[in-house]
């Protein structure tokens, strides 16, 4: 069986692998920022491809304590841009 790929699903599974590993990566360091922003954007990324390669609640609880704990700075969009304007 040969399954065909859009180059939009492609780009989602490219996106998804990137933002998973940079997300394992945030939280083996503490990164809060990174928790939030790579979190936010996995959780996305899962939802538009109907994947889960983690666990979303706790992906989610991560997200709320770490910005419960250092407050709501940095948003998805703000990051996208970092990460769009660096490649």
């Amino acid at each position: 069986m040969t399954t065909r790929i859009t180059r939009a699903t492609r780009k989602l599974a490219h996106n998804l692998a990137v933002e998973y590993c940079a997300y394992i990566e945030a939280v083996q360091k503490s990164d809060s920022s990174g928790i939030r922003c790579w979190g936010r954007m996995l959780l996305n990324t899962q939802e538009a491809l109907g994947v889960e390669v983690s666990f979303n609640d706790n992906i989610r609880e991560l997200i709320a304590q770490h910005t419960a704990a250092e407050g709501p700075d940095a948003t998805i969009e703000a990051f996208r841009a970092k990460v769009d304007a660096a490649n």
